[in-house]
Order: structure tokens, then C-alpha cells, then sequence
């Protein structure tokens, strides 16, 4: 990612991940021409929360709750 003619994020290419999201990148404050993001509600701080994770650790009702919130 450029900002202002400098790299301010380098990504590994050609790797397994097919998108890669760094919440890094989207926090912040205000600038004269950008707004700052809308924080999480409850349900995406909870959608957050779980895509981080392991899957492994993940009970099974925890996926039909996340099924369930992408309704």
C-alpha cells in the first residue's frame, strides 16, 4: 500500500492467504480528507472476535452462531 509516495504496508505475494486484512490499516484519526471509521458495534466487535480464532478451537455452536450472523 502507497500513501503520500511511500510504502505504508508490504504484503507477501504469492503466499496460501487470498486476502489479507489489517485492521491497522483502517484505524485512525481524521485527517482533513478522510473521515475516521465507524466504530464496531456489538456484533461486529463479537464477528471479530471470532474470526480470530484458531479454527480448531471453535465449538460447533459457535459455527452455527456465526452462520447464523451472516443471515
Amino acid at each position: 500500500m502507497i500513501a503520500d509516495r511511500c510504502v505504508v504496508a508490504d504484503h507477501p505475494r504469492h503466499t496460501a492467504e487470498r486476502l489479507v486484512i489489517d485492521p491497522r490499516h483502517y484505524d485512525g484519526p481524521a485527517t482533513p480528507t478522510v473521515a475516521p471509521p465507524t466504530p464496531l458495534g456489538r456484533l461486529g466487535r463479537r464477528l471479530q472476535e471470532l474470526a480470530m480464532m484458531p479454527v480448531e478451537r471453535r465449538p460447533l455452536d459457535l459455527h452455527a452462531a456465526l452462520a447464523e450472523a451472516a443471515r
